[in-house]
């Protein structure tokens, strides 16, 4: 009798609720009884919860966890910056999107000048000082809905999206910006107390045409540059 009774509490029983804590797990499961909860350390071994019929586990550490290899897969490691596989991937709904729209896009190449100068004189880790300072100033002269990539190397790509429909309008505004950049990347770099200049060159493509391949367009933002 005890055991239908028990096998009846089972076919009742449901996950209620569920929450999770900073090294901890917690598991809530109700039925006819009521609700059973259980608070366990992750090094706490896991035992089932009476009268459950279904268990949701939650571990925030494995969400967590994906999400930064996700993240690790999509961006550059020394900058924080998109990768090229990001960045072509939103260069690539970008097109579609100004294919829809009709308005321009902008697509700009970025190198540095000087920068084997630089590591060869002042070392690799002074080299990645600079990249890093780079990307930063490049991330405030764009606006928020710009991307900001670095491709490689001394490498980096911005993607302007969403500009006017007239093309003189988008070339002024990618001008502008590119003014910007410079002027902004012309600043003396202070890398651990060595202070350097750097100079940068830019080349500069403009997009509406949705017959433009992504290849073709970093050929002629390359050719520019």
């Amino acid at each position: 009798e005890r055991a239908a009774d028990d096998a009846k509490h089972r076919r009742r029983a449901q996950v209620i609720a569920i929450g999770d804590g900073p090294g901890h797990r917690i598991e809530a499961a109700g039925s006819d009884d009521g609700i059973g909860v259980r608070l366990a350390g992750d090094n706490q071994r896991r035992t089932a919860l009476d009268h459950a019929d279904t268990v949701l586990l939650l571990r925030d550490g494995d969400a967590r966890g994906a999400g930064q290899r996700r993240h690790l897969a999509q961006h550059d490691v020394l900058t924080g910056l998109p990768n090229r596989r990001l960045f072509m991937d939103r260069l690539q709904q970008g097109l579609l999107a100004s294919a829809r729209s009709g308005r321009n896009g902008v697509l700009m190449l970025l190198d540095l000048d000087k920068f084997k100068t630089v590591n060869d004189t002042l070392g690799h880790n002074m080299g990645d000082l600079l990249l890093q300072q780079v990307g930063q100033r490049l991330v405030q002269c764009v606006r928020g809905v710009d991307t900001v990539a670095r491709l490689g190397g001394d490498e980096f790509v911005l993607l302007l999206e969403n500009l006017s429909t007239d093309s003189s309008n988008a070339a002024a505004h990618a001008e502008g910006v590119g003014h910007k950049i410079l002027n902004s990347l012309n600043k003396p770099y202070n890398l651990a107390g060595t202070h350097c200049h750097n100079t940068p060159s830019i080349g500069i493509t403009l997009f509406s045409n949705p017959k433009y391949a992504l290849e073709e367009l970093l050929k002629q933002v390359d050719m520019a540059l």
